[in-house]
């Protein structure tokens, strides 16, 4: 109750009941200057919200501040409300250097008189959940590091209910998990008999006040505050807790009064810190010094905390929950365990031979612990891993739950293991942020590549001091436990001891897999312990609240463990239903009429629910049986009251009405989600479809897809959004809608309204801003299939059916083209992203027009979705070599000789640049994309991709050029060169050097019955297996050969063997490609026509029926699903790989020189000419979706695949009845753009033809002239002028005037210029550059820049390089009467009179070696007063012949900003 602090008035104090009284007697004519006003003025200045106090230049704890009642975000803390004395802005920093400090300001201003506000606590808690996930706009968020509160009064209260909510709600779950200690300041936890006063004297006031709501949940009889009492003991088990008390009375005008008392002040928990200070509830948070022993005090125990935290590497710790896609341990499920635990049992488990031998240290080894439903197998772990934990053991832990997104499949297991292991060993922690900086992501990754990337290729690959443990509980509930055991026997590999501890049912799978795993690791199996002494001890304490004699509690106990057969599930319900009896005679009736075993038990709760006879209850029952049972993620009772407010909202003692309406088969667990009373039971009312209150799983699909559908279609979700007032079923509406019409037929209506109204945007903007953005591709999955479904059993109308065909397309499209952006940017799906859609997308035709855009995009002539998604230009040389990673793609360019430029692949943009100055014959990734590799025409190197430091660097074999280049599984580098030698190299740190290529067994490859000659003997094409444990070799006129590596052997030869009757389709003239399935069990290749074969069995598949396809190109895709064929004419062309069947076709012209699938197999990069294309086709996409290895159930993950169903199957449609060959043409590329609207722009198309475009008009006009092999640097278009400049091919300028012929829309140009042959003094022509009068033409070439003036031609002025090589020209932004020259990092000034230099600035950039670093281009801007630049850094790994610094000492510009990235920066200067 921060409002009840004395407040500052004149010489005086006063409280805040004292305002509220005061009200009811102060003049109406008080004066401006009065101090309440000063102080409404002060509150007024103080901000809501989150706000940072302090930010340390290395942080590694988070501290946020919590006002209470009547408080601010900052004159709270200051002592007289003076900010100079903010102590935790300006004092604290002190203390504790490397935190960052943080207050949260809410409206609590219960004194307001135009505050009608009905907030109460829960929303106050509400509002700093979303404050703290979705409040800050900068890269430190909370939830990167361990967070503390500091709490006053009723912020405390605040912080208990948002502490619960967050728990709670997967949404923020993660950064609660975060905070590991809290420190109560005066919060009143079982609250205060003067929150009722203050609420009587504002309703009495005669000045328009009202009671509060959340000054009422104050009061110490509310169900507020003991509801908040009993959630967060189960929540707070590893949460360090202080608990500061006031010891002085505050005065009132009354009477002094002690506001909180301490028996309110302190909670009670066992290891709660009580410590009283000496203040009042006024000043138990304000301090006078950093000498008051309060403030002393309070800081101590921060400084404890601190100190005892022992965080990792803030960037490390950042990085492993940004590489794993999760924020912290399931601590949450230790707690739901030990909070069902009895005091004093469990211990009777850690006796057990098995237990103590699985404890003792020393060796690796697997123990089972299993038993039937419902006989506290969870419970048991959750103690053995709070013991474990406790002895400083390195336990790790995890916990299946059955249907529960993150919780239910094995790649969630491994995740969390991976998390957990990182924390506790600083060398994997190390391993696994290298890896998160080379640019992997794990957060979707399958449990194969999981297992492969974090534990096979880091954690094996070192030993631990220490033994680990891992406790792993509800095997059984696992979607693939035979899958998820595999990796827990998998121990063998393993350098450290590690000991693995399951608890589970009973399966036959399980103990076969078990079985099986005897001979590489001691694995035990043992049925869980008689529990029948700590039945007792549960049921006993259930008991002590019955009222009867001790010789018939006895007896009763003495039955109920007895009758129990070790299931804790029976005990607690009998004794349960036995409390509710009031006489010992009812008792004994219930216990004879209760049956034994839990399946007649269940036949009892049924009936109960058959009984009820009111049809409210009956519906009410249906309902939470329906989303106990069938909900995707179990959901809150607060969530589900806004969905059905009617019946479920007037529900008065909730836990009760729910246990008692729906037979005890629902409970609230201790997070408050509802859920069934054990998975037993869902299996037992799946069998009871018969009875009418339990729903069918289509019907409740049903059901529960209209529910979420109705909550999207909220005509003022964007504003409550905006507001972050968001409904507290949103999170599960907007990510599981599509989960459950896959289940369904569906609802036509509710989808077909949600879809043809504006809500789609308000969807994806919360979706974009919670980080779920992946969901696009699971609804527009789920979409597609939908319509196939439809059309199928004839169910859609034409309407519907076109909705739900172009909105699948579209989802699909905007989370590949836009989904970065609006993950930076919400709103932009708004206001920009609809009109940049195809004018023909659903997305376009309803919102490009919408008030809220802010982008108009004119001549738009693409009608539909391409599926290339990006295209980059190589140019001036071509693009030739293409390596790709899983965050990565490498291209090499010839222009200049050997250079690499490497992107990322989410924007393309360009994160590093190699020059290595001579030819590169090949480049290559290791799996995991953290080393690249070149190999050039004298040496080859390898570099970190994480730092981009050189790894390797060696000389090759001698006139040697490699025809394969790879790195297998544990990053050797492998190499065969054109004659038939395969070498290889390590790039595992050595203290031998140097290093070189080493030869492996000359057998390898010696085949004296290939042909001899030159052209014969060398290999016409090679391929090394993944693993590179195999290759196949082909030479002309000799069959495609399989080579063991080790030993060096043949193993298989190709036969191709004719149908009877038949002559082989193809001689052998030697195949062109061959490629290996990631399997290592067939062979993709091209001979004449495309076939598959499997060496071990020497079966042989021809494509058929495609012949005019004259492929030349081939890859298979990381998955092994598809692969792709190239041609010539530049078509690409996918295939099923299982049955050889054409999927999709795409292409633009020209012929592809190589092609690449991306890791996760649903793009495609190519290269032709000089561009780089990045394809992603439908059909891959939608096919790596329904994957089943892909799936992952995260809340933002790529899919949700039910543990027990089978894998999805995704509907491709015919390739010429959907997606026809696209031979679309490269865009436009514009000269140089205007800056007015009524401006024309001059464009280019790829035969060099040049049109003009008036975007005020929105209409094209064709010049009629083309020029070819022109370079757009060539060319210039004056648009104030109309006029045209530009090379011709024998390298002369020439000049052109452009008149509009309105008759005929077309352009007349005119020749007014036309320069003679290019002088040789100048050089070749590089760029051309007009004044704004069009009077002047500057012609920049290889060897001089000359000033010409138009239209004589005469030479005003001549400037050669002044750094050695050509600068690039612009003019100066804002005079018109100078020109600019940039080269390296300077740029020169020039007059456009004679071309005489009138200055030098020098450009500073973050680049530490300047000599590498130039301006690499002058981007479009059309302000002004601003010079926007991109420089580049280019790395020569090789020795210059002469190194110099050309740069004088110059005065830089003044620099307004900058952007970088690894290898670049933009720049913008103000000039």
């Amino acid at each position: 109750m921060a409002s009840l602090f004395r407040r500052i008035k004149g010489g005086q104090s006063t409280t805040a009941v004292e305002d509220a009284a005061d009200q009811t007697s102060i003049s109406t004519t008080s004066l401006p200057s009065h101090p309440r006003q000063q102080q409404s003025r002060g509150r007024k200045d103080d901000p809501l919200g989150l706000v940072a106090l302090h930010e340390p230049a290395e942080r590694t704890l988070d501290i946020v501040f919590i006002h209470g009642l009547g408080g601010t975000s900052k004159r709270t803390w200051c002592y007289g409300r003076d900010l100079d004395y903010l102590w935790p802005q300006l004092w604290l920093p002190q203390e504790l250097p490397t935190a960052r400090i943080l207050t949260f300001g809410y409206n609590a201003d219960f004194s307001s008189r135009k505050d009608k506000s009905v907030s109460s606590i829960t929303d106050f808690a509400r509002d700093l959940l979303y404050c703290m996930k979705y409040g800050e706009n900068t890269h430190e968020r909370l939830g990167q590091v361990p967070i503390v509160v500091i709490a006053h009064s009723m912020g405390g209260l605040v912080f208990k209910k948002a502490f619960i909510q967050g728990h709670n709600n997967d949404e923020f779950h993660g950064i609660v998990s975060m905070i590991k200690a809290v420190l109560f300041l005066a919060t009143p936890h079982h609250g205060t008999d003067l929150a009722k006063t203050l609420n009587r004297v504002l309703s009495t006031s005669f000045f328009g006040h009202s009671p509060k709501e959340y000054i009422a949940e104050l009061d110490e009889r509310s169900r507020t505050i003991n509801e908040l009492n009993e959630n967060f003991r189960q929540h707070a088990v590893k949460l360090r807790i202080f608990s500061f008390y006031e010891t002085l009375e505050t005065e009132l005008k009354v009477r002094p009064v002690m506001i909180v008392e301490k028996a309110s002040a302190v909670i009670g928990y066992a290891d709660e810190i009580a410590k009283p200070l000496n203040a009042n509830h006024h000043t138990v948070c304000k301090f006078s010094s950093p000498e008051d022993p309060n403030y002393t005090s309070v800081v101590s125990a921060l400084r404890d905390i601190y100190d005892s935290l022992e965080p990792p590497p803030s960037s490390d710790f950042r990085a492993i929950s940004d590489l794993l896609g999760i924020a912290g341990p399931p601590d949450e499920d230790i707690a739901t365990g030990l909070s069902a635990r009895t005091e004093g049992t469990c211990h009777g488990f850690l006796k057990n031979k098995e237990v103590i031998d699985w404890l003792r240290p020393g060796s690796s080894q697997v123990l089972w612990v299993h038993s039937p439903p419902g006989s506290g197998k969870s419970v048991t772990c959750a103690f053995l891993t709070e013991h474990l934990l406790q002895a400083e053991r390195h336990c790790s832990y995890f916990f299946f739950r059955y249907k529960q997104l993150g919780k239910q499949s094995s790649d969630d297991m491994l995740r969390s293991l991976a998390y957990q292991l990182a924390l506790q060993i600083p060398e994997f922690r190390r391993g696994l942020a290298e890896l998160f900086s080379s640019g992997a992501r794990l957060a979707n990754e399958n449990a194969g590549a999981l297992w492969k990337k974090a534990f096979l290729d880091i954690f094996a690959t070192f030993k631990t001091d220490n033994d680990l443990y891992w406790v792993i509980d509800g095997l059984d509930e696992c979607g693939s436990a035979r899958e998820a055991l595999r990796f827990l026997l998998g121990l063998d590999v393993f350098r450290s001891h590690v000991h693995v501890l399951v608890f589970s049912r009973h399966h036959a799978e399980i103990q076969q897999t078990f079985h099986q795993a005897r001979a590489k690791i001691t694995s035990v199996d043992i049925p869980l312990p008689n529990n029948s002494d700590d039945i007792r001890l549960a049921v006993t304490e259930d008991m002590d609240s019955l009222v009867s004699s001790n010789g018939f509690k006895g007896e009763t106990i003495n039955e109920i463990t007895a009758r129990s057969q070790q299931s804790f599930l029976w005990a607690r319900l009998v004794t349960k239903n036995m409390l509710a009896c009031h006489r010992e005679d009812q008792i004994k009736a219930l216990l004879t009429s209760t049956p034994d075993g839990m399946s007649q038990l269940y036949d009892g709760m049924i009936d109960n629910i058959s009984n009820l006879t009111d049809p409210r209850d009956k519906s009410v029952a249906k309902t939470l049986l329906a989303w106990a049972m069938y909900a995707k993620t179990p959901i809150t009772l607060d969530e589900l009251s806004e969905v059905y407010p009617t019946s479920l909202g007037g529900i008065i003692d909730r836990s009760y009405a729910i246990s008692q309406l729906c037979g005890q088969f629902v409970v609230l667990d201790t997070t408050g989600r509802l859920t069934l009373l054990h998975h037993s039971a869902r299996e037992y009312l799946k069998q009871a479809k018969h009875q009418p209150h339990v729903m069918d799983e289509k019907s409740a699909g049903e059901e529960m897809t209209r529910k979420c559908l109705d909550a999207l279609c909220d005509k003022r979700l964007r504003q409550k959004i905006n507001t972050l007032k968001v409904p507290k079923f949103l999170p599960y509406a907007s990510t599981l809608w599509a989960a459950h019409l896959e289940d369904c037929s569906g609802p036509s209506m509710e989808l077909a309204r949600f879809l043809d109204g504006p809500y789609p945007l308000p969807w994806i903007h919360y979706l974009a801003m919670s980080g779920r953005l992946s969901q696009l591709y699971n609804a527009s999955r789920v979409l597609y299939n939908h319509a196939e479904a439809l059309r199928k059993s004839g169910d859609g109308n034409s309407h519907t059916l076109a909705l739900v065909d172009g909105w699948a397309t579209d989802l699909m499209r905007i989370a590949a083209k836009y989904g970065r952006h609006l993950s930076e940017s919400p709103t932009t799906v708004y206001t920009c992203i609809p009109a940049l859609c195809p004018s023909s997308s659903m997305i376009h035709q309803k919102f490009s027009n919408s008030p809220a855009m802010t982008l108009s995009v004119s001549g738009l002539t693409v009608d539909k979705w391409d599926d290339c998604i990006a295209r980059l230009s190589c140019a001036p040389g071509r693009a030739l070599r293409l390596a790709v990673s899983p965050s990565a793609f490498a291209v090499v360019s010839d222009v200049p000789k050997g250079t690499v430029t490497i992107r990322e692949t989410g924007l393309f943009q360009e994160t590093k640049s190699l020059g290595l100055g001579e030819h590169i014959w090949a480049i290559a990734f290791n799996k995991s994309g953290t080393l690249f590799a070149c190999y050039t025409f004298s040496k080859s190197f390898v570099w970190k991709t994480a730092d981009w430091s050189l790894v390797l660097s060696v000389d090759n074999p001698r006139q040697e050029r490699t025809i394969e280049f790879t790195f297998d599984e544990a990053d050797t580098l492998m190499s065969v060169s054109e004659q038939s030698r395969v070498y290889s190299i390590s790039t595992a740190p050595t203290s031998e050097e140097p290093r070189c290529w080493e030869r492996l067994d000359q057998a390898l490859l010696d085949e004296p019955n290939v042909p001899a000659g030159t052209w014969l003997a060398t290999p016409s094409c090679v391929a090394l297996s993944y693993d590179c444990t195999q290759m196949a070799v082909a030479y002309r006129n000799f069959p495609l050969s399989i080579w063991s590596m080790n030993p060096p052997e043949v193993t298989a030869r190709l036969r191709r063997n004719p149908a009877r009757g038949k002559r082989p389709s193809m001689p052998y003239t030697g195949d062109t490609k061959v490629v290996w399935h990631r399997s290592g069990e067939i062979l993709l290749g091209i001979s004449g026509r495309v076939f598959k074969w499997f060496p071990v069995d020497n079966l042989y598949e021809e494509l058929e029926g495609h012949e005019e396809h004259n492929a030349h190109g081939i890859q298979c895709s990381p998955s092994g699903r598809v692969f792709a064929t190239t041609d010539g004419a530049g078509l690409i062309r996918i295939y099923d790989t299982a049955s050889m069947s054409l999927m999709y076709q795409m292409g633009c012209g020209g012929r592809i020189s190589q092609v690449c699938f991306a890791s996760n197999s649903t793009r495609l990069y190519d290269l032709r000419k000089e561009y780089c294309n990045v394809w992603e086709p439908e059909c891959v996409v939608r096919l790596a979706d329904a994957l089943p290895e892909a799936t992952n159930n995260k809340d933002n993950s790529a899919s949700w695949a039910q543990p027990d169903s089978d894998a999805k199957t995704v509907a491709l449609r015919e390739p010429a009845q959907s997606e026809p060959d696209s031979k679309t043409k490269l865009p436009l590329a514009v000269i140089n753009p205007g800056i007015a609207s009524r401006e024309l722009v001059a464009c280019v198309d790829e035969g060099g033809s040049i049109s003009l475009y008036s975007p005020e008009k929105d209409k094209t006009y064709q010049t009629g002239k083309s020029l070819t092999r022109i370079m757009l640097q060539q060319m210039f278009w004056c648009p104030a002028r109309m006029i045209l400049a530009h090379s011709k091919a024998n390298g002369a300028p020439a000049v052109a005037s452009a008149v509009i012929d309105s008759a005929t829309d077309q352009v007349q140009l005119t020749t007014t210029y036309d320069g003679g042959p290019s002088p040789q003094s100048r050089g070749q022509t590089r760029e051309l550059l007009l004044n704004p009068t069009g009077t002047r033409l500057l012609v920049s070439g290889a060897n001089k820049a000359q000033l010409l003036s138009l239209p004589d031609g005469e030479v005003l002025g001549e400037e050669p390089p002044t750094y050695g090589t050509p600068g690039k020209w612009d003019q100066y932004p804002s005079k018109p009467n100078y020109c600019l020259c940039f080269t390296g990092l300077i740029i020169d000034i020039f007059t456009w009179l004679s071309l005489q230099l009138q200055g030098s600035i020098y450009i500073e950039t973050l680049e530490a070696d300047t000599d590498a670093t130039k301006i690499d281009a002058i981007l479009d801007n059309h302000c002004p007063r601003l010079l926007l630049l991109r420089t580049a850094t280019i790395y020569n790994p090789l020795p210059p012949i002469a190194k110099f610094n050309p740069y004088p000492s110059l005065n830089p510009w003044r620099q307004q900003c900058y952007t970088s990235s690894a290898s670049s920066q933009m720049v913008a200067w103000f000039l």
